[in-house]
């Protein structure tokens, strides 16, 4: 009997980071991922393991705790318009990830895992953006800010 391809087969799924490192995680955090999602559906539908090349345990093992923030919840739907501000929810989780934001948004972006883009850029808007000035939001962020004519005359003499 031939198998339905476009549902997922399996309830648990192994992903295995670039740092090697091992995860099980269950069907409903690997639907919250969109690319995941289709890799087990229409790729590896006969397998369930998969190797994420470019994306560390660390990474991996934030997006999975935030993902089972919302095992229950209704399926996120991205707005052209967003939301205004930032859940509760996500503020409590995302404030001890910080410092991981760079890495987080690659990931989450590779992994087209909506919910958790856009409650990043939205941290990012709340707590780094609105009320700063370009210095203090560099600063905060980690950037430098843009190097000025004496700068970029003594960089260009290297």
């Amino acid at each position: 009997m031939p198998r339905n391809r476009k549902s997922l087969p399996y309830s648990e799924f192994k992903i295995i980071t670039k740092d090697d490192e091992c995860f099980t995680i269950g069907k409903l955090e690997l639907l919250q991922m969109n690319v995941l999602k289709h890799l087990f559906i229409d790729v590896t539908a006969d397998n369930n393991e998969v190797k994420l090349h470019n994306i560390s345990s660390t990474s991996f093992k934030i997006i999975v705790d935030y993902a089972k923030l919302y095992l229950h919840d209704d399926h996120y739907a991205v707005r052209e318009i967003g939301p205004h501000t930032l859940h509760l929810k996500d503020y409590t989780f995302l404030k001890n990830y910080e410092e991981h934001f760079n890495e987080l948004l690659v990931a989450t972006d590779y992994l087209d895992f909506p919910r958790l883009m856009d409650a990043i850029l939205l941290y990012i808007r709340e707590y780094f953006v609105i009320g700063h000035t370009q210095e203090s939001l560099c600063h905060n962020l980690g950037l430098h800010p843009k190097p000025n004519k004496k700068e970029m005359d003594e960089l260009h003499k290297w």
